[in-house]
């Protein structure tokens, strides 16, 4: 298979290839009989053209060292005025060799022989219009070059805007839950010491298994690893009054999620579904494949939501979060959706493209 390289040289030689074409197709649609043989034509058209493909990578480190597009706000002033000057020399000298060589190539074709001298001076007399149209296939090619890095960074802006947002949003998540689990600890350690510890013990794993976990995305195996240590948490504190069931299919357990996006899905159904039952509650988790999207639903048989403010009452910092998440990560490719169940009870239910990592390391 090619290198990217090889690839990125054809291509450059292609686009450079097109106005050969496209002006002897021109000429001669418009021109009958044709002044002279087309193959002359497009030879000549390939050596006045070809060379472009050639100081196209160098153009591209020009403008990489020289960029004219100030790259910060605090770049001095000075800069643009050099980088313009640098520009304006090489297009000047770069146009002029062009023209050159190919005042060089007529006269080899038509048989005359002259020095270099005379060959810079009809340049400079006769070739200043062909000097100006090379250098402004320069300015394009520069042009071009300017707004793809406009392009990139403007893309790397957002990217960096996202993931801070993103960031942000998490950090709430974390203080959220660990004020309502220390809450619950506090509450222990008058009743149930053993219990306290234990709930401890698994906070204190559930936070390592956050903090080794870099960036937004993890597989779903792991995210579910991290539900069932919160979850292990909760039935500390419920003791026998919470049970789950899981019903993950074994294909999906390499999709891609966000981090902690299951965690605030339980908190609300174990908060205003659990929580409010006298007898035991149940939850069950289940994640399955839905065509090119991927459904995480997580069912509670408490009393259900308070319809029809469920949705923007009963949020909280949880589910608004994984909603703002959501859309930051997938626009509006992803969703979050709360219903209540019959003839109690509530789903959340979480629908997301099916995304999965052919080689992921842990």
């Amino acid at each position: 298979m090619p290198s990217s390289r090889w690839i990125r040289a054809a291509a450059i030689l292609a686009l450079w290839t097109i106005p050969p074409v496209a002006l002897t197709a021109s000429l001669y649609v418009r021109q009958a009989p044709p002044p002279i043989p087309w193959q002359r034509f497009f030879t000549f058209q390939i050596l006045q053209w070809w060379p472009w493909a050639l100081l196209t990578p160098v153009l591209g480190s020009l403008q990489r060292r020289w960029p004219l597009v100030l790259r910060t706000e605090v770049e001095a002033s000075g800069s643009r005025w050099t980088s313009s000057a640098v520009h304006l020399v090489a297009a000047f000298g770069i146009g002029f060799l062009l023209t050159a060589g190919q005042l060089v190539t007529e006269l080899a074709v038509a048989g005359r022989q002259s020095t270099v001298a005379q060959v810079l001076s009809v340049t400079w007399l006769a070739g200043r219009g062909t000097i100006l149209v090379q250098m402004a296939v320069y300015g394009l090619v520069l042009g071009a070059f300017e707004a793809v890095a406009i392009y990139r960074r403007d893309r790397e802006r957002e990217e960096r805007l996202t993931r801070a947002r993103l960031r942000a949003l998490q950090s709430q998540l974390q203080p959220h839950f660990l004020f309502n689990t220390l809450h619950a600890i506090s509450s222990l350690m008058d009743e149930d010491v053993s219990a306290a510890r234990r709930m401890i013990a698994r906070l204190s794993e559930l936070l390592r298994a956050s903090l080794d976990t870099e960036g937004p995305i993890v597989p779903l195996r792991q995210e579910l690893d991290t539900a069932r240590l919160y979850l292990e948490i909760e039935e500390v504190r419920f003791e026998d009054r919470l049970r789950v069931t899981w019903d993950v299919e074994p294909d999906v357990l390499d999709a891609d999620v966000p981090h902690l996006l299951l965690q605030p899905l339980l908190e609300n159904a174990i908060r205003h579904g659990v929580n409010r039952l006298v007898d035991a509650g149940e939850l069950k988790v289940r994640a399955q494949r839905r065509g090119g999207e991927l459904e995480i639903t997580v069912d509670d048989d408490g009393p259900g939501p308070e319809l029809p403010d469920a949705e923007a009452g009963s949020q909280g910092i949880g589910l608004g979060n994984t909603r703002a998440r959501l859309a930051a990560l997938y626009g509006d490719a992803a969703r979050l959706e709360l219903r209540a169940r019959q003839p109690r009870g509530a789903r959340a239910i979480v629908r997301l493209p099916y995304r999965a990592a052919e080689v992921r390391t842990r």
